[in-house]
């Protein structure tokens, strides 16, 4: 039988939907049968163009697969992968089964970690921000967001990580922090840890991580994750 790729494949950014047939030639394009066994691996530029759109299989299901990167690393700066899954894709002898429109998301979670202005001035050495991404198998991802103090002034990584994410309603996002705090009434600079979780991470989700300033019933500076 044969697959027709005769639609269009186009990126949602989330942002705006774009048509992007010039950038999407060098998308893999993995289909695995109903064992899971990679039958094919190419490009969608190769099927275009060498087999006008058209993939002969055997009768049977498919899984179609169409992503931006082969491979999706557990955690990275800066490396958005956009991809989809199709499955129980139908084959039979003989006859045309069309993929249909083929949707790219965002397959990873994009996290961006950032402090206010009130939070930076209590800030008085280095530190650092681990940002963790496990499901419940515990695996997963994790990345540091360094802060650096230098002469009196803060300076921390503003690129954006993207994680792998597995399983959404079994993800979770843990941040942790340390690093050298000065205490508002008394001058004292010490090291101050936190760690805070949120659950229900997913893919095309941006988690953008803030650090503020509190103060508590008594008057005493303290902070929070957002």
């Amino acid at each position: 039988g044969t697959l027709s790729f005769a639609g269009e494949m186009i990126v949602d950014e989330n942002v705006e939907l774009v048509t992007r047939a010039g950038e999407v030639d060098n998308y893999s394009i993995l289909i695995y049968n109903s064992d899971e066994v990679l039958c094919l691996d190419t490009t969608y530029g190769a099927i275009l163009n060498n087999t006008q759109g058209e993939v002969l299989l055997p009768e049977g299901t498919y899984t179609v697969v169409a992503q931006s990167a082969k491979t999706v690393p557990a955690a990275a700066f800066e490396t958005p992968i956009y991809g989809v899954t199709k499955e129980n894709i139908q084959i039979k002898a003989g006859e045309t089964t069309p993929i249909g429109e083929l949707v790219c998301k965002l397959v990873q979670c994009k996290v961006s970690v950032a402090y206010n202005d009130d939070f930076v001035k209590m800030i008085a050495g280095n530190c650092t921000t681990t940002v963790s991404i496990t499901d419940s198998s515990s695996q997963g991802g994790e990345l540091e967001y360094p802060v650096t103090y230098t002469n009196g002034k803060v300076s921390y990584k503003k690129e954006n990580g993207f994680f792998q994410v597995n399983n959404g309603a079994n993800t979770t996002m843990e941040v942790k922090f340390s690093g050298s705090i000065r205490d508002d009434k008394t001058g004292d600079i010490t090291t101050q840890r936190m760690t805070k979780a949120f659950d229900g991470i997913a893919a095309a989700q941006w988690r953008m991580i803030k650090f503020i300033k509190k103060v508590n019933g008594e008057g005493n500076a303290t902070f929070d994750i957002v």
